[in-house]
């Protein structure tokens, strides 16, 4: 059966999916808890979840993105909300300094999944909510 859903809801849905099935993976973002995030994709998944795993972080990208670096270093999946394409740019230092001044010591930890979430999610916002809107 096929049903239509928003791409937030598509989102959302994933993300309560992998949540229910992994007790490792949590969300971190500028008010992704108590607000739903900027674009509402994380509505609803506080109450569900609670704050341990649905986390508010402060106005700083570069330190959502180090948290999400850093535990996913220590074996967490996490998922960092960015909320807008304008700081693409600015995290991806910070993503990616730790991750080549560690990885030759972490004796082939693979942490390479936290930076492609956080690309692949970013990427989709950018295209969903900035340049699909323009094309109709």
């Amino acid at each position: 059966m096929t049903r239509e859903l928003t791409f937030r809801e598509a989102l959302r849905e994933a993300l309560r999916e992998e949540m229910r099935q992994d007790s490792t993976v949590f969300l971190l973002g500028e008010d992704i808890g108590r607000h739903g995030g900027a674009h509402k994709v994380t509505e609803g998944l506080l109450d569900e979840f609670g704050e341990k795993r649905v986390m508010d972080m402060p106005l700083s990208e570069s330190a959502i993105i180090g948290a999400a670096v850093g535990a996913a270093i220590m074996g967490m999946r996490p998922v960092a909300e960015i909320m807008f394409g304008d700081f693409l740019f600015r995290i991806t230092e910070p993503a990616l300094r730790p991750i080549r001044n560690i990885l030759p010591d972490l004796g082939g930890i693979d942490i390479s999944p936290v930076i492609l979430i956080l690309i692949i999610i970013f990427i989709r916002y950018v295209i969903a909510l900035y340049i699909l809107p323009n094309v109709y």
